[in-house]
C-alpha cells in the first residue's frame, strides 16, 4: 500500500491556511470524482447511440465497446475517489472532532461569564 501523504498532519495542530487547503483538497477530490463520472456517462451514452443509429454489426460491436468503456471508466473514479478520501479522511476527522471540542468550550466558557 502506498505512503499516505496526508499521515502528518495527523497529530499536527493546523492553521487556518492549512484547514482550508485540506477543504480545497476534499472539494478537488469531489470534482474529479464527478469528471469520471460524466466522462464514463459519455462513453455509455455515446455507445447506446451507435447501437441504435448503425444497426450493423460494426456499429454494435464500437457501441458496446463504448458501452464497455464508459462502465470502466466510472468504476475506476469510483475507486480512485473512495481511496484518496480514505487518505484524507486520516488526518480530517481528529480536526473536525477538535474543532467541536473547542466550540463546546467556548460555548460552555460564555454561557458562564457573567453578563
Amino acid at each position: 500500500m502506498p505512503r499516505n501523504p496526508y499521515e502528518r498532519f495527523r497529530d499536527a495542530e493546523l492553521i487556518l491556511r492549512d484547514e482550508l487547503a485540506m477543504d480545497r483538497t476534499v472539494l478537488a477530490n469531489e470534482r474529479t470524482y464527478l469528471a469520471y463520472v460524466r466522462t464514463g456517462l459519455a462513453f455509455g451514452v455515446t455507445g447506446a447511440g451507435s447501437i441504435q443509429l448503425f444497426p450493423n454489426a460494426a456499429g454494435i460491436s464500437v457501441g458496446w465497446g463504448l458501452v464497455a468503456l464508459g462502465l470502466f471508466i466510472a468504476v475506476t473514479g469510483t475507486r480512485r475517489y473512495r481511496a484518496t478520501a480514505r487518505l484524507l479522511s486520516t488526518c480530517r476527522e481528529p480536526m473536525l472532532e477538535q474543532a467541536i471540542s473547542d466550540a463546546a468550550e467556548a460555548k460552555s466558557a460564555s454561557e458562564s461569564s457573567p453578563p
